[in-house]
């Protein structure tokens, strides 16, 4: 069509309708990805696959707004890697609905090894959700939950084993929701002594204790927007009816104040254990469960998405890169054997952390087997000790509880148990 002859310049341009077609490229968008002529009309995830390109062009179709600045990567039809910054822009000619993508800055990079269509690249401001990487059907469905979560204002509750990527699903709602441009703070409730909990989530008032002073808790802080309570768990039970009572009534005093105080923040909380253990080892008030449970996301452990461990690998390899100024290409195949076959404790964290570890004593182009041996066979034997661990544990909870029920009577308790009451005698010791 004529219209897009003004489009003829310096600058790459692509321009998709309704369909996720690409129907025009300019003569400097053909170059920069190699495209050509017979591409055209074709949809754009046949061309550079499920890329984070298509999550803006989506965005951008259904608020009928533009996107400006975004920051992504993507895999072309070639193998190159373009780290790209575009702006997005809704168009309406007619009947017709385009959107067109003009490109800001590019750097291409040709790579080996596994192919990765989305940036985990870390960026100052918050995640989005084309930084979370995945092809696991659990995950995307998570995502996809986050997603909407982002859209509505109710309070979400999100579980998942520590170093699953909690945070940056909470991130990512934040950023995608009306409360955006508001503050965002996170807090780890396991990182605040048990003492200072009142006064870091409320606040305090001059003179309310020793050399105190007038301070905003993070609810003031974080007024307008968005406060994450990450491992709520670990919050002591006698301020969970207290973070209650706020939640409900959207007022709370400093400590050592008597005004109350109005504030307007949506909650998203997480847990580190099951929703069904929290509640029956009484981590959590059931009435504070309940309220905050409004919207659920469960994140599966790395353990239960396996086949993301290849393209979460390259991501951390690409970061590494740039963050060292090396060029490790990939993984072996025995390597990459080792990764798939652990089964991950510590969950994407952890892949991380060995990664980024190989990468302070590698030289050489590849990572192989003997680069991360040694670090899997130790972290092996601290996850069998901390099973071994919390089975002790789970078992003297038991062995409690069957003497409580039974007023120490221990034949009686060795009854409930159905165990020998010489066996449970000998465990008693032991513990």
């Amino acid at each position: 069509m004529k219209i897009w002859g003004m489009f003829n310049g310096s600058k790459s341009i692509f321009v998709y309708n309704s369909k996720l077609q690409l129907i025009f490229v300019n003569e400097s968008g053909m170059k920069s990805r190699g495209l050509k002529d017979k591409m055209l009309s074709k949809e754009v995830f046949k061309i550079y696959g499920e890329s984070a390109e298509i999550h803006h062009i989506l965005k951008s179709m259904n608020n009928k707004k533009s996107i400006e600045s975004k920051r992504y990567s993507i895999v072309d039809h070639r193998g190159v890697t373009h780290e790209v910054e575009s702006d997005f822009h809704a168009v309406y000619y007619g009947n017709n609905r385009f959107i067109i993508e003009i490109l800001q800055e590019e750097k291409n990079d040709f790579m080996s090894g596994f192919n990765l269509n989305i940036s985990n690249t870390k960026r100052k401001e918050l995640y989005d959700f084309e930084d979370i990487i995945t092809s696991n059907k659990l995950m995307l469905k998570a995502k996809k939950k986050a997603y909407e979560a982002s859209k509505r204002e109710s309070d979400v509750l999100i579980y998942g084993e520590t170093g699953t990527g909690k945070e940056l699903i909470v991130q990512a709602i934040h950023r995608n929701s009306k409360r955006a441009s508001e503050p965002f703070i996170a807090q780890n409730c396991a990182a605040i002594p048990k003492g200072l909990f009142e006064s870091t989530l409320f606040g305090t008032e001059k003179g309310s204790y020793t050399d105190s002073e007038k301070r905003k808790g993070i609810f003031e802080l974080a007024n307008g927007g968005t406060v994450y309570l990450d491992e709520l768990n670990s919050m002591p039970m006698e301020l969970q009816g207290k973070l209650l009572r706020v939640l409900q009534e959207r007022k709370l005093r400093r400590v050592g104040g008597i005004k109350e105080i109005n504030i307007d923040v949506r909650i998203i909380s997480s847990i580190n254990e099951d929703f069904e253990s929290v509640l029956k080892n009484k981590k959590i008030r059931s009435d504070l469960f309940f309220r905050l449970n409004i919207i659920s996301i469960e994140l599966p452990a790395l353990r239960e998405r396996k086949e993301d461990i290849p393209i979460l690998t390259r991501a951390f390899i690409d970061e590494f890169n740039k963050k060292f100024g090396t060029e490790i290409s990939g993984v072996s195949h025995d390597c990459m054997k080792c990764l798939l076959s652990y089964e991950w404790p510590g969950n994407i964290r952890e892949l991380r952390n060995l990664i980024e570890g190989v990468f302070n004593n590698k030289s050489s182009s590849s990572i192989e087997y003997q680069d991360i041996k040694d670090k899997i066979r130790a972290n092996n034997s601290i996850a069998q000790y901390d099973f071994k661990k919390r089975v002790q544990r789970f078992e003297k909870s038991l062995v409690e509880e069957a003497l409580v029920l039974n007023d120490n009577n221990i034949s009686k308790a060795a009854q409930m148990l159905n165990i020998p009451r010489q066996t449970l005698q000998s465990k008693m010791k032991k513990m």
